[in-house]
């Protein structure tokens, strides 16, 4: 477990909405999405990993499916709002990979939840690996934990043990930190688990999706609202925002299985 240093960055307060407007939308053609992702700004460093997925690799030059499996909250589930898995970001990751690698290259087995904490999606884990032979773990944690209070050595911990478990089975780890704030009735002091996630990322070798930075980013640009006024609004942030973090990753993870 990385050491905690006394001194912790000034907490600022994220906005969360439990609904997760900001992320809800109704399933979307193709031709609806590309719009959004043309205006995609990713830049360079932000979504990239400093260390290989070599398990991903591997598969790649067996050529087989890379399999991945998908741990997170309502962001990963779809299942806020409107949303639904069919258009949730792993779901548009697999057609970004596979414009990259070809059709069936890759199966995204996602066992999102709501609600859970980093221990709770731990409790899961185990069994998933061995069912499903994963060459990834996308792993998306944090949110839930901030919001409850969770200790940040519990927090720790669950996820320490959950990159121990998909090492023993050979399976490469992609932490996603979590999302940029929208609207929302509780308050989080966020900070201490976004810096935690991505000091134990550093310390252990895992990839990290910077997606609280990329999500803030957009928003400075102008190209997401955090208060979408209408449905409609509501539907064009949610194809962009779905749409935009699959390309992300989907380089990200072509990039660092070279």
């Amino acid at each position: 477990m990385p050491a905690r240093t006394d001194t912790v960055r000034p907490c600022f307060r994220l906005l969360v909405v439990l609904g997760l407007t900001l992320i809800a939308a109704p399933v979307l053609a193709a031709d609806d999405a590309a719009p959004a992702t043309e205006r995609c700004e990713i830049p360079d460093g932000l979504a990239s990993s400093r260390y290989a997925f070599e398990h991903v690799r591997a598969a790649r030059q067996a050529k087989r499916p890379v399999v991945i499996i998908a741990l997170g909250t309502a962001s990963t589930a779809g299942t806020a709002g409107l949303s639904s898995r069919t258009i949730a970001y792993p779901a548009r990751l697999i057609e970004w990979l596979e414009r990259r690698w070809g059709p069936g290259s890759v199966q995204v087995v996602n066992l999102a939840h709501s609600g859970e904490t980093a221990a709770q999606q731990l409790e899961r884990l185990p069994q998933a690996l061995a069912q499903y032979h994963a060459d990834l773990l996308l792993w998306q944690t944090g949110t839930v934990d901030a919001l409850q209070g969770v200790d940040l050595d519990r927090f720790g911990d669950a996820l320490e043990d959950g990159i121990d478990a998909a090492e023993a089975t050979a399976t490469d780890v992609l932490l996603v930190d979590p999302q940029y704030g929208s609207q929302a009735f509780a308050l989080a002091d966020v900070d201490p688990y976004l810096a935690y996630l991505r000091q134990i990322a550093l310390a252990r070798g895992a990839g990290l999706f910077r997606r609280y930075e990329l999500m803030h980013l957009w928003f400075e640009a102008g190209l997401l609202q955090l208060r979408p006024e209408d449905e409609e609004a509501q539907q064009r942030n949610a194809a962009f925002i779905h749409d935009c973090l699959g390309r992300a990753l989907a380089g990200m993870i072509d990039e660092a299985s070279q």
